[in-house]
């Protein structure tokens, strides 16, 4: 018997449903493909850190320290492509601030933030802040959500959005996103259950 035999058989079998799945959702590589976002296809060490972190911000003197974070990454596992700043838990509910609102009163506001991203980016570290689809018991931002964590990627100039507890990021966001004209990339926790 043909040790190969079954393997041949479920590697053609994969390919065929691969072909019709691609077929049925109208697969289009166009994101992708662009070059503002080819960076993601090399960002293999990728840490969610917390604003709170030690080397990532100093209590003392109220101030980022992005090069001493960057720094003690470095020594300890040879760096990272991206971070993940996690500035949501464990405020929220707290009060009624939203997941914007808890950003935007990050230790000097956005300025600093920004500050914070631009040191990231001397370093050539990318920076993701995170939406959460949960957050709709706290201060409603007056737009839909897409939008409000849209506007806020911009001002902030990160480089993209992770989708707390989402399956995939709705075509909203990308949307949303493309029409402030500093467009992010998009990362859901879970694998993707819709197909846009």
């Amino acid at each position: 018997k043909d040790v190969y035999a079954d393997r041949d058989a479920w590697l053609r079998d994969l390919k065929a449903w691969r072909v019709e799945r691609l077929t049925r959702m109208g697969y289009n590589d166009a994101q992708y493909r662009r070059p503002e976002f080819a960076w993601t296809q090399k960002n293999f060490i990728s840490p969610q850190v917390m604003v709170e972190e030690r080397t990532l911000f100093d209590v003392e003197h109220n101030r980022w320290t992005v090069d001493r974070y960057l720094d003690d990454l470095e020594a300890r596992y040879g760096g990272v492509e991206s971070v993940l700043l996690w500035p949501v838990y464990p405020n929220i509910g707290i009060d009624n601030r939203n997941q914007w609102d808890l950003v935007r009163d990050l230790p000097g506001g956005l300025p600093e933030l920004r500050r914070a991203v631009e040191a990231f980016h001397r370093r050539h570290v990318h920076v993701l802040l995170p939406t959460m689809a949960w957050d709709n018991g706290t201060r409603d931002p007056g737009v839909p959500q897409w939008t409000a964590t849209a506007r806020l990627m911009a001002e902030a100039g990160v480089d993209g959005v992770n989708g707390d507890t989402f399956a995939g990021v709705p075509l909203a966001y990308r949307t949303a996103s493309d029409a402030t004209g500093h467009p992010v990339v998009f990362e859901p926790e879970g694998p993707p259950a819709g197909d846009e």
